[in-house]
């Protein structure tokens, strides 16, 4: 029995049309307690880390969490250098949600920095996935005839 491959009537994605634009970034140097504050101010789940003006990481909740278990009593006087994970995956704008959310798999990353002319421009996140996900899952289920709809994200 042979499988043919399924093809769906949906346009190529770019990461550009579904990331999360970012506010606001922290230093390598600046404590847990900065992160925190900007997480908590700015409705973010993560935050580049810049250094030099280039990102070198990035810092999440659970970084957050984590840090906060090992050092309850001081752990927001620590710098994010310490609870940061570095190396942070970068693409571009007009990279395909399909590369990026295959490479993010396969590193098991909870976010890729979206980069374009050497400046952070946004963040795509697993929840910027899995809401795009929802989306074209509700259309497979409502059945043709959504793509033409003017109004939706996915239509250009």
């Amino acid at each position: 029995m042979t499988v043919e491959p399924m093809h769906l009537p949906f346009p190529v994605t770019r990461v550009g049309a579904h990331m999360t634009g970012v506010p606001r970034c922290v230093s390598a140097d600046d404590s847990l307690a900065v992160a925190a504050e900007v997480m908590r101010d700015y409705g973010m789940r993560h935050v580049p880390v810049l250094e030099a003006g280039r990102p070198v990481g990035v810092v999440g909740e659970r970084d957050l969490l984590i840090a906060e278990n090992l050092a309850p009593n001081a752990w927001r006087q620590n710098r994010v250098f310490d609870a940061m994970v570095g190396i942070p995956y970068c693409t571009s704008k007009d990279a395909t949600v399909s590369e990026v959310a295959q490479h993010m798999a396969l590193r098991g990353l909870d976010v890729a920095l979206v980069m374009s002319g050497g400046r952070i421009r946004g963040l795509f996140s697993t929840a910027n996935a899995l809401a795009l996900l929802a989306d074209l899952a509700g259309r497979i289920v409502a059945g043709p005839g959504l793509l033409s709809d003017p109004g939706s994200s996915m239509s250009a």
